[in-house]
């Protein structure tokens, strides 16, 4: 499928990194990274500012709800005149309510992962369904599934491009505290390389919600 999103922003260069890889535009990419929430560090401020907008819109979306039902309690001779007046408004609260409703879905999502994620990196969770996303735009197959050769390596094209998208934007595992021997390491100058994280249960959620 033709890229068709054209946005006024600048591609990151990791989210080139990850165009390239998938061969589509980087500005699709840096959309859905940003739409994911991708950029916003998961600290328990954000987290708890992360539920605060989650509210805000399923507030919004039951408020236009309503107004819809109190609307179509019009009498028919009113809705004509609307008609004639070449009013929008019956649309305009339709589009409204679908695209709060899509919005509140996603946020609610997020909220949801980061109370359930623990220990583990939430940015690996948002970028795997930064991946989704991006793959359903490009009508491209969300599956899962891993090598029998070897379990830490995915058998799927989106299986993949979780995994490469955690390169490309230095997804790393949790921060525990180093152990004896990278401290030893760190002590005598040596470099203490973190591990980028696993590729496997955030993709395995994505999937989930996709299938």
């Amino acid at each position: 499928m033709t890229d068709i999103i054209s946005f006024e922003i600048e591609a990151s260069a990791s989210s080139i990194a990850l165009a390239s890889y998938l061969n589509c535009n980087p500005e699709l990419v840096e959309h859905y990274v940003d739409l994911a929430g991708c950029w916003i560090e998961a600290t328990a401020e954000n987290i708890k500012e992360d539920k605060r907008v989650a509210v805000i819109y399923a507030d919004a979306l039951k408020l236009v709800e309503r107004a819809k039902k109190k609307l179509a309690t019009l009498p028919n001779d009113e809705l004509r005149i609307l008609e004639l007046a070449g009013s929008n408004m019956l649309k305009v609260t339709d589009a409204l309510e679908l695209e709060l409703s899509s919005i509140s879905k996603h946020r609610n999502e997020i909220t949801k992962r980061e109370n359930i994620v623990g220990n583990r990196n939430p940015l690996a969770y948002k970028l795997a369904d930064a991946v989704s996303a991006i793959f359903k735009y490009l009508e491209r197959p969300i599956t899962f599934g891993v090598s029998p050769s070897n379990n830490d390596e995915p058998s799927t094209e989106f299986g993949r491009a979780v995994q490469k998208a955690f390169e490309f934007f230095y997804v790393y595992k949790p921060t525990r505290p180093l152990t004896d021997d990278q401290k030893s390491e760190r002590k005598n100058g040596g470099k203490w390389t973190p591990v980028i994280a696993s590729w496997r249960d955030p993709a395995k959620a994505a999937w989930k919600k996709y299938k």
